[in-house]
């Protein structure tokens, strides 16, 4: 590239200072750059003298041997997506900044790629085992997979740590995970790590001891949706909030449920609920804006979030 700025800059200074036809600036920047593409904007002139002369015979063949260069070196290039992974994605990750890196594509990782995707997130994936059953899809995703272990500390630089914002480390080895974190903060001490862990006891020792951001027990992530769901229909999710347990559930409105005629505020100000999405009984879609003033109608779901006691409040007038 420099050398082409290097050869165009100086023949349209050529151009421009001693062709005979007395070219304007923008006649000699265009007629410079068109021998390159084997075009002759500018009719070569009979009185042209030596430099001007050689522009017309070397400039495109310069522009021809430019081009057959790129051509052959997008070709390995494209060659090499298959026949050196490492390279390919390393290619790739040089032109993303504040992307996530996941390391990992068990069930867990799988989930995290989708979510990260619905997010509308750059990813960059490492999977060592190159039979894992989700490659394929995550591939589908759009998302570029490097297989490779991530536990050298070189394919972390390959991928792009150090401009990444954040790295999700979610393999099924609970030190190989933990090594994986710490050489990502070492390397890059502002990146964002979350730490899957087996042990949440351990989970909490880590990231209070080694400055984890998160590190997570799927378990202790399970657990609480599972009690939920033993304790109201369409759980979504479950958490504590301030001490007491919390749940995100998705209601169905009946025909004869005591909820007609009554707005979205009352089900916050006689419940303790609050509606976080809704959607008509002929769509998939949950819809985040409305007004509070609007009523409940037949057939729409409702996606309510409140502690344990207001969504059995809820569900009990339904």
């Amino acid at each position: 590239m420099a050398l082409l700025l290097v050869f165009w800059g100086t023949g349209t200074l050529l151009f421009y200072t001693t062709h005979p036809d007395n070219l304007s600036l923008a006649q000699a920047l265009y007629g410079a750059m068109a021998l390159f593409g084997l075009e002759t904007a500018v009719a070569m002139p009979k009185t042209a003298g030596f430099a001007v002369s050689a522009m017309y015979i070397l400039y495109p063949a310069l522009g021809l041997t430019l081009f057959a260069s790129a051509i052959v070196r997008l070709s390995s290039l494209v060659l090499s997506k298959h026949n050196d992974e490492v390279r390919w994605v390393k290619v790739v990750a040089s032109t993303y900044k504040n992307h996530v890196i996941l390391c990992g594509l068990g069930q867990v990782g799988y989930r995290v790629a989708e979510q990260l995707k619905e997010f509308g997130e750059e990813l960059i994936v490492i999977e060592k085992d190159a039979n894992a059953p989700h490659l394929g899809a995550v591939k589908k995703l759009g998302f570029p997979v490097l297989i490779a272990d991530a536990r050298e500390e070189q394919i972390l630089v390959d991928v792009g740590v150090k401009r990444a914002k954040a790295i999700v480390v979610a393999t099924d080895n609970d030190l190989g995970n933990l090594e994986i974190a710490l050489d990502a903060r070492r390397i890059h001490p502002e990146i964002r790590v979350v730490l899957r862990m087996y042990d949440q006891n351990m989970a909490a020792k880590v990231a209070e001891a080694f400055k984890i951001d998160a590190a997570i027990s799927s378990s202790a992530i399970a657990a609480p949706i599972f009690a939920g769901a033993a304790l109201a229909r369409g759980i979504v999710s479950a958490h504590d909030f301030d001490g007491a347990p919390h749940l995100l559930v998705e209601i169905s409105v009946s025909p004869t449920s005591r909820l007609l005629g009554r707005t979205l505020g009352d089900l916050v100000s006689d419940f303790g609920v609050v509606i976080v999405g809704r959607s008509a009984a002929d769509s998939p879609t949950h819809k985040k804006t409305f007004s509070a003033a609007e009523p409940i109608r037949a057939g729409e779901h409702l996606l309510a979030h409140g502690s344990k006691d207001a969504i059995r409040a809820l569900e009990a007038a339904l």
